[in-house]
């Protein structure tokens, strides 16, 4: 048997066959990309693809490694089919929603932040991602919502996000 350990969170493999292997490739993933090992993480996400392909979540953790390892269309395609699977996945939303930021398609973007927060509305992230992609469009008004209401869930806002909020404000501020 192998272990793996992050944080408080240890992860078995067992050689085994059981029907919930899938569940151990999937939570070993999950350490493994907390930890910044993202080819780790792939590998065990493909193996939980492997076992249980109907299951979304795989799809949806995979996407979002592929996002953190900057390969955003593999990234759009993982989380693309996780929604084909769970429409109501409120996570492959929001990093659907970031893969549309990184690449500057602010509208479906904002679509897909939207939609994440009507399935679950304490998702302080996807407040945080949608503050960004208003930032970026200078609508201030609604980032500084966002980003309020990412720090009322117990979120934290990209400190860069808010600096550039900040710096505006002060460039449009009266003098």
């Amino acid at each position: 048997m192998k272990t793996l350990k992050a944080g408080s969170t240890i992860v078995a493999i067992r050689g085994n066959a059981s029907a919930n292997r899938y569940k151990s490739w999937n939570n070993r993933g999950l350490a493994r990309r907390e930890k910044g090992d993202l080819d780790g993480a792939l590998a065990d996400f493909d193996h939980a693809i492997a076992l249980a392909p109907q299951k979304a979540v795989h799809y949806g953790n995979r996407g979002r490694a592929w996002l953190l390892k900057g390969e955003v269309e593999r990234a759009l395609g993982d989380l693309n089919h996780a929604l084909v699977l769970d429409p109501k996945l409120a996570e492959a939303w929001r990093n659907r929603g970031a893969v549309w930021l990184e690449k500057r398609e602010f509208t479906p973007a904002i679509a897909d932040f939207d939609q994440a927060l009507k399935l679950k509305p304490d998702l302080a992230d996807a407040c945080a991602d949608r503050g960004v992609a208003w930032l970026m469009q200078g609508k201030l008004e609604k980032a500084e919502a966002d980003f309020a209401r990412c720090r009322a869930l117990g979120g934290v806002p990209k400190p860069e996000a808010e600096r550039s909020l900040r710096e505006i404000r002060e460039l449009h501020s009266p003098k």
